[in-house]
C-alpha cells in the first residue's frame, strides 16, 4: 500500500510566567484526569561536576529526598505515601531534577513537601554514609560489566578535557572523597532558581497554581545564574 500523510504533530497549549524570585514555570493545563504531575529541572547535572569530584551532581541529586531541615528521610517518605504521591530526584549530565506527581486536591501540601526538599537538603550524616555506600558498591558491581567499563573508557577519550568527559556516577575514588559539606556547596552553588524551569502539567490553572508556588518555591533565594559551559571541542 502507498503510504499516507505524515501525522500530524499537535503540541498541547503551554502558559508561561515566571516567579518572583525568577523561577520560570512551565504550565500544561489537562482537566481530564485529577492529577497533577511536577517536574523542576536545574542546570546542576553532571557537567558541572569539579574535575576533582566527579560524581559530585549526582550524588547531591540523590540526596535530596535523604533529609530537609525539618523532616527526615521517613518521614518525607510517609508524607508522600500519606498524600499518595511520587516524589524523586537524579542528575544527568545536563542537568539535575526533581519530580513527581499528586492528586490535584492534595497538590498545596505537597508543594510544600516538594518545596522543602529542592532548597533545604541537609544531607544528614547517617544517610549520606548509606547512600555513599550503595554507590560504591554499584561502582564495584560495574567493574565486572563490558558496557559500563567501555562507556567509562569512552567519555575521556571522545570529550577530552570538556566537563562531559567523565562518568556521570563519578569514581570509587572520588565517592569515597566527598563528604556532606560538599554536596551543601555544591547545592548552594547550582540549584538556583534563576537558572531552573517548573514543568507543570494536570488538573490545575494558572491561577490556582501562581499563588501556590509563590508560598513555597517562591521562597527560593534568587542568585545569579549559572554561568554557561565551555563550548564542546569540534569532533
Amino acid at each position: 500500500p502507498e503510504k499516507g500523510p505524515p501525522p500530524e504533530l499537535r503540541l498541547p497549549e503551554q502558559k508561561h510566567f515566571t516567579l518572583s524570585n525568577g523561577l520560570a514555570v512551565r504550565l500544561v493545563e489537562y482537566r481530564r484526569l485529577p492529577i497533577v504531575a511536577v517536574n523542576l529541572v536545574a542546570d546542576a547535572g553532571g557537567a558541572r561536576d569539579p574535575a576533582a569530584r566527579p560524581g559530585l551532581a549526582s550524588l547531591t541529586a540523590a540526596m535530596l529526598t535523604e533529609g530537609t531541615r525539618t523532616r527526615s528521610a521517613t518521614r518525607i517518605s510517609d508524607e508522600a505515601g500519606f498524600l499518595g504521591a511520587s516524589l524523586s530526584a537524579s542528575a544527568g549530565l545536563d542537568h539535575a531534577s526533581v519530580g513527581g506527581a499528586v492528586l490535584a486536591k492534595h497538590l498545596p501540601a505537597y508543594l510544600e513537601l516538594f518545596a522543602d526538599v529542592t532548597l533545604n537538603p541537609a544531607f544528614p550524616k547517617a544517610d549520606f554514609e548509606r547512600v555513599q555506600d550503595e554507590r560504591l558498591v554499584v561502582l564495584l558491581q560495574q567493574r565486572d560489566q563490558p558496557q559500563a567499563v567501555a562507556s567509562k573508557a569512552f567519555a575521556p577519550v571522545f570529550w577530552g578535557a570538556h566537563p562531559y568527559g567523565h562518568f556521570l556516577i563519578g569514581t570509587e575514588e572520588s565517592v569515597k572523597a566527598m563528604r556532606p559539606k560538599d554536596l551543601a556547596a555544591f547545592h548552594a552553588r547550582h540549584w538556583r532558581p534563576g537558572s531552573a524551569e517548573l514543568v507543570v502539567v494536570g488538573d490545575v490553572s494558572e491561577a490556582e497554581l501562581r499563588p501556590l508556588l509563590e508560598d513555597t518555591l517562591g521562597r527560593w533565594k534568587a542568585g545569579a545564574r549559572t554561568a554557561p559551559l565551555p563550548p564542546a571541542p569540534p569532533a
